[in-house]
């Protein structure tokens, strides 16, 4: 069960004529193009002697850097699929991952601590980078889900902020589709720079891949700290920074922060930036951030390039897709109104891994449902306004916690927000605001955060409750876990 035309293998023939170009700058240095691809090749040539073929599964648990790159395409080259996996992740989760996606193989760093899992380990050298190490799991089992999908590469699992995470499937030519349609909103050529801040398992085959497809060098960026960004983003020269909404806080709360004078965009994914964040940004470093929407399960279907316009927007549709709006019986809605997102389109995942489930089956009317709540305006732009499970219906309407935590992330206070329903002793459930605040806290902050909270927000989503915490519960991806009324 082969695909045509491995994704691997196609990210190396569109490479030939940059073979001296830099792929990535990391901190061991520069790495050619030429260099990285002769890499996986010797790789893929070496894991195909130790059997690694079609119909198992691969799990990659390495740093930020080249051999991360290399291990994962050399994988993907020989067949196998591939799952990214974060290196800080729960000893639990991760058992939890490998059981479902049903890994045979795992690589980590050869200096971490030996992993919760059982199996014969080895070091492997990667060419031009650190050894790392290899463990394999249940020698000789295959993955059965496998089976059900044509040609599949990669499984990146659900966030989980609202249930259990889920292994959504990628094929090779998901992959690619995805890559082609992604680059329709970043515009991304050979003459970019990317600064790369978030960890590689969340964000691997499609921005990854899309670097390399597009000739875009790769500045890995050694931390996620100010300093460093600024530092490397200055050094290298940087002209595109893809972050999230704690990285453009970090370099505007930064004492020491300049102007990144090479940058030209800056987009902002993985949940929702406040306006004010948007607008500060593009007064302190002459750029603004445009906020952009990915779901694991679909790609990159917008981007908004209008970000000084409509900050709060993730912009229109991209053409390669077809979007809309509907509401709980599948009609479509018109400009202004709320319902849930759908879309159509190429580079939709596959499926789920375990139990397999075909993303068809799952579909309505030929429409993937994202379970995310928006608008759409006049001018056919988006925005989203939380998740549809977690919506709380009020007798005035509905309100979203993550509409209403994306604007108090926006004050300077906010380091994070958490927004649900509270029950406190007998009383009926009522809103309540879980603040991480910057400094020492006072009695008068609760009164501060309502003042600040009116002029962004109805009434309705101004929480009467506010708890000043020391953290909020996240996902590994950082994204904050939706909880019941009860905790």
């Amino acid at each position: 069960m082969g695909d045509p035309v491995n994704i691997s293998a196609r990210l190396a023939a569109c490479a030939e004529n940059r073979r001296k170009s830099v792929a990535l700058i990391d901190s061991m240095g520069s790495l050619t193009v030429g260099c990285l691809w002769d890499g996986v090749a010797d790789l893929a040539q070496a894991l195909r002697k130790e059997g690694l073929a079609e119909g198992q599964c691969v799990g990659v648990m390495l740093r930020n850097g080249r051999e991360f790159v290399i291990t994962a395409f050399a994988a993907a080259a020989t067949g196998a699929v591939v799952v990214p996996i974060w290196r800080e992740l729960k000893q639990s989760d991760l058992i939890a991952t490998v059981q479902e996606s049903g890994i045979s193989l795992i690589f980590d760093d050869v200096e971490t601590t030996a992993l919760p899992l059982k199996g014969p380990s080895r070091v492997v050298s990667i060419p031009h980078g650190h050894p790392i190490r290899m463990t394999r799991l249940n020698s000789g089992m295959d993955a059965p889900w496998i089976q059900s999908f044509e040609a599949p590469a990669f499984v990146r699992f659900t966030s989980g902020t609202t249930g259990p995470m889920k292994g959504a499937v990628l094929s090779h030519s998901d992959i690619w589709l995805r890559i082609e349609s992604a680059n329709q909103g970043l515009n991304l050529t050979e003459q970019d720079s990317v600064l790369w801040v978030f960890p590689m398992a969340f964000h691997f085959f499609v921005s990854i891949a899309l670097y390399l497809r597009y000739g875009v060098r790769m500045i890995v960026c050694p931390s996620d700290t100010a300093p460093d960004m600024l530092g490397w983003a200055n050094r290298f020269e940087v002209t595109h920074l893809y972050g999230g909404p704690n990285h453009f806080r970090a370099l505007l709360d930064y004492e020491g922060a300049a102007r990144i004078p090479s940058l030209t965009s800056a987009v902002s994914t993985s949940r929702g930036l406040s306006s004010q964040t948007v607008l500060a940004f593009a007064d302190r470093m002459g750029v603004p951030i445009s906020q952009a929407y990915g779901v694991i399960e679909v790609g990159l279907p917008m981007v908004n390039r209008r970000s000084l316009a409509k900050p709060a927007s993730v912009g229109p549709i991209s053409p390669a897709f077809r979007g809309a709006i509907f509401d709980d019986a599948g009609v479509p809605l018109g400009p202004g109104e709320t319902g849930e997102l759908g879309f159509q389109g190429p580079g939709l995942f596959s499926g789920y891994c375990n139990p397999p489930s075909l993303r068809t089956e799952d579909e309505r009317n030929g429409w993937w449902m994202t379970g995310d709540m928006a608008t759409m305006d006049e001018d056919g732009d988006v925005t989203v306004r939380g998740r549809k499970v977690t919506m709380i219906r009020l007798e005035s309407g509905c309100i979203y916690p993550e509409e209403i935590q994306a604007a108090l992330e926006g004050h300077p206070c906010v380091v994070r927000a958490r927004v649900r329903m509270r029950r406190i002793g007998d009383a009926p459930p009522q809103l309540c605001g879980d603040i991480v605040w910057r400094g020492t806290t006072t009695p008068d902050d609760g009164k501060l955060l309502c003042d600040f909270l009116r002029n962004l927000l109805s009434h309705e989503q101004i929480p009467p409750i506010w708890r000043f915490v020391d953290s909020v519960a996240e996902t590994p991806s950082g994204k904050v876990m939706a909880l019941d009324s009860d905790e």
